[in-house]
């Protein structure tokens, strides 16, 4: 390719680019309501990127259309919503086929061929956007997917260790829930929550365990939001996702709204080549965000908590938004408890060996890494019931292939039976052996990178 082509491209993309920037300012400018010159900027993109459609070649040619056919998507359903009877009539392939390919309506929209209903004769789903959901009511569908209707099946007393941040989110609740107090000494409220720690180390569990008591206990709504339901391939529709997710919380006040991985979508704006639709996202975070403050001074109770395994990528005017509660690696303690919790009643500890000294072998192991290594004792005691020394006995000398369900069903009580009564021993040595096999990930350069950022951070807020 030439360097001219090259240049050509360029310099249509970045306009093309713009143009859609500008057609997003006009959204939010009009309070995220569709407008005419919303369409008209994204029209003028169009015809821009159907121009690249056609000099480029390749996979390229490809990429253009694909983009094309997102840009057209979004221009019909801006036509649906504020101009009904020009899509109606577009959805009727008669009249369609008397159209002009770049025809104005007598509204003085322009109206993409590719994107009109097939004439006689053509499969209807070849000829573009059928009429289905249109972009609001796909936003308005996935936001309202992220409202879990039941509570998570963990609660606090099912957690393993974090004693502290337990107790800094039970207060949270309650600080939140005495607003008449807090109005007489016109006391602001707390901030909203962000957990920052390494990955594995328990931030969405223990949010999870926040939700259950609060959804349990106080009758809160939980609307749970990770980056993959936010970021979209449409340039423009991650903002309304957000958009629509705060909004939601404000509708279904008391609300908890959880934001998991927010480094993905409350990217750094002062970080270089950040592309412009991340720190337009940001914007939207924030916008959205400051709505929610806004409710909660009229005593709309909406709890903001977020987290994130790379703090260093979060905006700072979102971190000056929200407490920080830092989450290690679970230390000695919790790892005992976490043995204790999910083997006691399965196994027997020899001499040699407690659950404390467990924990101790366990140094650096976050709970991810504690799932898997109980995980393998747990596989290991099915082996034992299977072919060893817990074994019970099938009658008639049958083996367990032979079996019916009724015996497999008694062979499986007198296994549960033997357990209880202690027939499986781990030993020191064995207990040696499946750690060996479960050996934990290096940790070091995420943990000396989140450290040397709080530091920074304390520093930065004056809490040296």
């Amino acid at each position: 390719m030439t360097d001219n082509y090259m240049e050509t491209m360029s310099a249509l993309e970045n306009k093309c680019l713009r143009l859609m920037r500008e057609s997003q300012n006009v959204f939010y400018r009009n309070g995220n309501t569709h407008t005419k010159e919303e369409y008209s900027l994204l029209s003028e993109a169009a015809k821009l990127r159907s121009r690249m459609a056609k000099i480029s070649v390749g996979e390229e040619k490809q990429y253009q259309k694909e983009k094309l056919q997102e840009l057209m998507g979004q221009m019909l359903d801006i036509i649906k919503e504020i101009a009904p009877e020009v899509y109606e009539k577009m959805m009727r392939p008669k009249e369609t086929q008397m159209q002009e390919p770049e025809a104005l309506d007598g509204g003085g929209l322009y109206v993409p061929a590719a994107k009109r209903p097939a004439g006689p004769g053509m499969n209807r789903a070849e000829g573009s956007m059928q009429a289905g959901k249109s972009e609001k009511e796909r936003r308005e569908t996935l936001a309202r997917e992220c409202i879990k209707k039941e509570p998570p099946g963990h609660g606090f007393q099912d957690i393993a260790g974090m004693e502290k941040e337990k107790a800094r989110m039970a207060r949270y609740m309650d600080s939140s829930r005495m607003w008449k107090i807090k109005k007489y000494l016109k006391l602001e409220d707390m901030a909203a929550l962000l957990f920052v720690g390494p990955p594995g180390c328990g931030k969405t569990h223990i949010i999870q365990a926040f939700a259950h008591e609060i959804m349990t206990g106080y009758g809160c709504r939980f609307i749970s939001a990770n980056v993959s339901d936010i970021l979209s391939r449409y340039v423009g529709e991650a903002e309304k996702i957000l958009t629509s997710l705060f909004q939601m919380a404000v509708e279904n006040a008391p609300c908890l709204l959880f934001f998991d991985e927010i480094d993905g979508v409350c990217r750094n704006r002062s970080a270089q080549d950040l592309p412009d639709h991340s720190a337009t996202l940001t914007t939207s975070f924030l916008t959205g965000f400051d709505m929610v403050a806004a409710e909660k001074k009229k005593m709309n109770q909406v709890y903001i908590v977020a987290a994130t395994n790379y703090p260093g990528r979060v905006d700072s005017a979102v971190l000056d938004r929200m407490d920080l509660i830092s989450v290690g690696l679970p230390d000695q303690a919790a790892r005992a408890d976490k043995f204790k919790r999910d083997l006691a009643g399965s196994l027997v500890l020899a001499d040699d060996l407690t659950f404390d000294s467990m924990a101790g072998m366990t140094e650096n192991y976050n709970y991810r890494d504690l799932d898997r290594l109980i995980n393998s004792i747990k596989l290991d005691i099915l082996d034992a019931v299977w072919n060893g020394s817990c074994r019970p006995v099938l009658g008639c000398g049958m083996s367990l292939g032979a079996a019916g369900s009724e015996d497999l069903d008694k062979f499986q009580d007198e296994a549960i039976d033997s357990l209880k009564a202690g027939a499986y021993i781990l030993g020191k040595d064995k207990f040696s052996s499946l750690l060996a096999a479960c050996p934990t990930n290096p940790k070091e350069d995420i943990l000396r990178e989140i450290r040397a950022w709080e530091k920074a951070f304390h520093k930065r807020k004056g809490e040296d």
